[in-house]
């Protein structure tokens, strides 16, 4: 711009006065301003190019009386003249400058301090000049300028006069030719209108007629005139002063300097489908095949900023049209991102050079597990890289240790295997710095906004939890995941805990990891891949780190979940991503107070999830138990409730008290609410389909243990008989699982040969089986592998059960008839009554129970007409009996069980009681259960010649049948499996010494029967 530098001279007392320079000078310079108006009129008035212009003053002339009238007449054509529509423009801009980008500064210069410039001391004589041509009648020029210092326009009577180059970037505002009008109206933002009207209103009183057209257009188009509140929120924003009676441009109160950070950080990532943050779209650049990602260059301040609830960052972006590159190496980024204050909007840009751009080679994996709105874990990895080269055109890189950057306002606890957890509350924006070398920049973590589908935005994203509704959930069982919701008034059900594709662990930054972490880090809370449809039972695990320890954890002073282990769900078909780390499964079963705290931890964390997202804060648990788990369970999920208290005190735990009308807290209200038998008759009363015509059992065979619950029918009521339920530890694992590995391994049959035909993940599992065989028989291992346990679990469903060989039948048939002699046992005291007693099997473990049609003959081992219903199909039937209200003649059942289970725990410690049997009761038990065989089935035995032996071989007895006498047919091989069938009849630590003679009498049946096929296939 040189509108400072004209060379005319029309004042007689300047001090350097042209007319003392040579008189050729004079005259010439005279000539040429007379000889350049000349050429302005013989053009019609069109004004000649910026660069021709010999007197800058007359071209301020002309803008001012170019946008100024005095009459109607001269009004229209003026508003039609190119230079009023570029002087609307240019004014829109200044008055916007501060929200899309940086302030423009209205810098009063008095006339006399711009004639002391000692550099050019022939100002004087222009200033002068200027001062008449603006005539704005003061000794004042209102000169526009950026912060940097760049002059682009003065102020006139009639409106801002922008320089010849327009120094805006304000692509937001796209203004074209549009009459004034339609420019008001289509091309600004309801903001924009507001800022400039709120700035118009200030100026009142002002004698541009420009300002008072643009006012008088604001006010006609509709919505735009300011209500007091909308004043009161601009005029918190924004300030406007006076200085020397002009109004300045409105500035941002606050964040107006301090915004993006003077260096960007540059980090390599996997690719541009990895996230970085959650919120704004990462600002990924691909150079030479690679791909490398943005921080966010905010300041510690902003940081600091979003802290607060009136300020945000909606959005970050690179700047595709200013990012330069030369070959493959970066040489410029430039970015562009929008602030919210108060909800007022504000633009901020900024370009980066080479110099100002940081790339660090390595750095830590974050993960987000939010089950709560704001609250929950943040998972740091520190894994190892693949190296890549620097794709700056300088080639400059940082090199420092992952352990050495910090994220602020976090605090990581080390758990071992880098791998560490912070827990509390997820802040907005994750600023990240090193010590020693600077600010890196900031990740979003919370930055966008709650969305109108709650189910598809991870629940930390939102800024608090739905209210208004309460949701039931039934069914949290320690060894399994599947619950039933039910929202009150809502007759919809969701029955299970697992959303298809559900994943609570978020990745806010994943990096390139060349070494694959196979252990707890990199695990998701749920596993990434899961099935499509999941109904019924899905079995929990733990995987634990080096902080669990054997010993009980802390019960309320802190949140133990991920930083001592994580819960995960055992899907069959995505379960071998744990590879080799131990899973902690069978927790119910094991009775481990520690696993149990996690897996309730880990259980509540799932159920605030989907409670959040099915808009329910108010939760009730009503829970299922076993009579001598009973304390235990109870304690570890009022300790789990009471730990998410303290970490998540926004998250409304309550449910509505109809007698009183007060919240209650959900700790008061873990409502043990029917034992697990017992909840299942609930249902099937419920249905109309619970048969008692003289008594009935429910029979409840698990993955690890059985639950047995007996029922009598007195006088056409049902009630519970005393001591008449309990959980014995055998079920799934011996009755399916182990016969099929046994049997792969003494058959030699290959294994896609027991299954009928296979997906390609099923086929995955065949091929796993085959090498653990070869493995097993290479090390003359006998312990079945827990991934092998895992891939028969995948193919269970494929078994070929019209062409199950004899052996492996034989190997089921002593595994069921072991679950009809314990129910045997419980009923030895019992009268049979009259009529028919009925035999309820649920569970996974009963999927391949024979009945009578089958040859499977009940009734000669119970003593007693049976029927049997088999419903080992519906996963969902235990927690739909917890949902419903418990039936009238069940309530005094439930009633004395659940008193029966508070005395369990006092009664279990005070009383000691020897039932451990002699080694000759042990022995007349085998005999009796060979008995019991020989009633149940007629059993097949083959010779190594395929001829049929007698069943006696199969059992390791000399005379097997009704009249056996018990003499044992190899007194070795029956004392070599003494120790280890007594060992595992005892540890379930049962009071009945007839139930441990029978587990002891399955063992070695079972194992006698291994060793006879692995001998005769040997």
């Amino acid at each position: 711009m040189k509108v400072l530098t004209s060379y005319k001279d029309t004042k007689e007392n300047s001090p350097y006065p042209i007319k003392n320079n040579s008189p050729d000078t004079k005259a010439g310079m005279e000539n040429c301003a007379e000889e350049t108006r000349k050429y302005a009129k013989a053009a019609d008035d069109a004004p000649p190019p910026e660069n021709t212009r010999s007197d800058p003053a007359d071209r301020i002339r002309r803008w001012r009386e170019g946008v100024s009238w005095k009459t109607s007449e001269e009004a229209v054509v003026v508003r039609e003249s190119p230079l009023y529509k570029k002087c609307a423009k240019f004014l829109i801009r200044c008055v916007l400058s501060s929200v899309y980008g940086e302030n423009i500064i209205i810098d009063a210069q008095k006339a006399a301090d711009l004639k002391q410039n000692a550099k050019q001391p022939g100002r004087a004589l222009f200033v002068d000049a200027i001062l008449d041509a603006l005539d704005m009648g003061q000794d004042t020029i209102r000169i526009l300028r950026r912060r940097d210092g760049k002059l682009i326009g003065l102020l006139s009577s009639a409106g801002p006069i922008p320089a010849a180059e327009d120094a805006f970037d304000l692509p937001e505002l796209n203004l074209d030719e549009d009459n004034l009008e339609a420019l008001l109206k289509d091309r600004l933002s309801n903001q924009d209108k507001q800022v400039l009207l709120y700035w118009l209103e200030i100026m009142d009183g002002h004698t541009s007629c420009l300002y008072n057209d643009l006012h008088d257009i604001l006010k006609n188009i509709a919505r735009v005139s300011l209500t007091d509140f909308e004043k009161q929120r601009i005029n918190r924003i924004l300030a406007v002063s006076e200085k020397d009676g002009s109004v300045d441009f409105p500035v941002l109160k606050e964040h107006s300097d301090a915004v993006l950070h003077e260096k960007i950080t540059l980090v390599p990532i996997k690719d541009n489908k990895q996230r970085f943050g959650y919120g704004p779209h990462p600002l990924y650049v691909e150079t030479d095949g690679l791909c490398y990602v943005f921080l966010p260059p905010f300041t510690k301040e902003i940081v600091d900023a979003t802290k607060t609830e009136n300020f945000s960052i909606e959005n970050i972006e690179l700047i595709r049209d200013n990012l330069k590159l030369e070959g493959d190496k970066l040489v410029s980024v430039a970015v562009r991102c929008v602030l919210e204050n108060n909800g007022f909007s504000q633009v901020v840009r900024k370009t980066y050079t080479d110099e100002q751009i940081r790339f660090v080679k390595a750095f830590p994996s974050l993960s987000v597990y939010g089950p709560a709105p704001k609250n929950g874990w943040i998972a740091r990895r520190d894994a190892p890289l693949r190296d890549y080269p620097s794709p700056l055109k300088s080639g400059a890189e940082e090199s420092f240790d992952m352990k050495d950057i910090v994220f602020e306002d976090l605090i990581f606890e080390e758990t071992g295997n880098n791998y560490a957890v912070h827990r509390g509350e997820i802040p907005k924006w994750i600023g990240a710095r090193v010590e020693g070398v600077d600010w890196l920049g900031a990740i979003p973590a919370r930055a966008v906004k709650n969305a109108a589908d709650w189910q598809r935005i991870p629940n930390f994203i939102h800024t608090s939890a739905p209210s208004g509704k309460m949701i039931a959930v039934a069914d949290i069982g320690s060894s399994r995941s599947a619950v039933l919701f039910q929202k009150a008034g809502d007759n919809r059900r969701e029955y299970t805990l697992v959303e298809n594709g559900q994943v609570l662990g978020v990745p806010l930054t994943s990096t390139d990891d060349t070494v694959a972490d196979s252990n707890f880090g990199v695990m998701f809370f749920l596993p990434e891949k899961q099935v499509n449809d999941v109904k019924g039972k899905t079995p929990v695990g733990l995987l634990t780190t080096n902080k669990y320890q054997n010993e009980n954890l802390p019960e309320t002073s802190e949140v133990a979940l991920y930083k001592s282990g994580k819960v995960i769900l055992l899907d069959p078909k995505s379960i071998a991503e744990v590879n080799s780390r131990k899973i902690l499964s069978d927790i119910k079963a094991g009775a481990d107070a520690n696993a149990m705290f996690l897996l309730a931890q880990g259980m509540l964390s799932m159920i605030v999830d989907r409670a959040v997202h099915l808009e329910c804060s108010n939760i009730e648990l009503r829970l299922s138990y076993l009579i001598e788990r009973y304390a235990p369970m109870e304690k570890a999920w009022n300790d789990a409730i009471n730990a998410f208290k303290e970490l998540f005190p926004d998250i409304l735990f309550s449910y509505d008290d109809v007698r009183n009308g007060e919240k209650v807290r959900i700790e008061d209200k873990v409502n043990m609410y029917l034992p697990e038998s017992l909840a299942i008759a609930n249902r099937l009363k419920s249905d109309g389909k619970f048969h008692t015509t003289s008594g009935a059992a429910i029979v409840d065979i698990g993955d690890f243990t059985t639950d047995i619950a007996l029922f009598r029918n007195a006088g056409g009521h049902i009630t519970l008989e005393e001591n008449g339920n309990v959980s014995i530890l055998f079920a799934g694992r011996q009755i399916i699982i182990q016969p099929i590995w046994d049997y792969l391994q003494f058959s030699g049959v290959k294994v896609e040969n027991l299954f009928n035909p296979l997906t390609e993940e099923s086929k995955q599992a065949v091929k796993r089986l085959e090498d653990a065989l070869k493995e097993q028989k290479k090390e003359k291992k006998e312990k079945m592998p827990d991934d092998v346990r895992r891939d028969i679990l995948c193919l269970m469903n494929n078994l070929r059960r019209e062409k199950i060989p004899t052996a492996l039948q034989n190997l089921f048939d002593i595994c069921y008839l072991t679950e009809i002699v314990l129910l045997k046992c419980l009923l030895r005291e019992r009268e049979k009554g009259e009529g028919q007693y009925d035999i309820h099997l649920f569970g996974g473990g009963s999927a391949l129970i024979k009945d009578k049609s089958e040859g499977f003959d009940w009734d000669a081992v119970l003593k007693r007409n049976c029927g049997t219903q088999k419903r080992s199909g519906d996963g969902n039937i235990l927690a739909e009996g917890l949902l419903e209200e418990i039936q009238p003649d069940l309530r005094l059942a439930a009633s004395k069980m659940k008193e029966d289970a508070m005395k369990y725990q006092n009664d279990a410690s005070n009383t000691v009681e020897d039932v451990s049997p002699t080694s000759m009761e042990l022995k007349e038990g085998y005999i009796q259960f060979l008995k019991n065989a020989q009633a149940l089935k007629k059993w097949e035995a083959l010779d190594v010649n395929n001829n049929r032996v007698s069943p006696g071989k199969l059992f390791n007895i000399k005379k097997p049948g009704p009249d056996a006498d018990g003499e044992i047919d190899d007194n070795r091989l029956y004392s070599s499996f003494y120790d280890a069938a007594l060992e595992f009849a005892m540890k379930g630590s049962f009071k009945d010494k007839e139930i441990i003679k029978t587990l002891f009498a399955y063992k070695i049946a079972y194992s006698s029967a291994v060793a006879f096929y692995s001998k005769r296939k040997r």
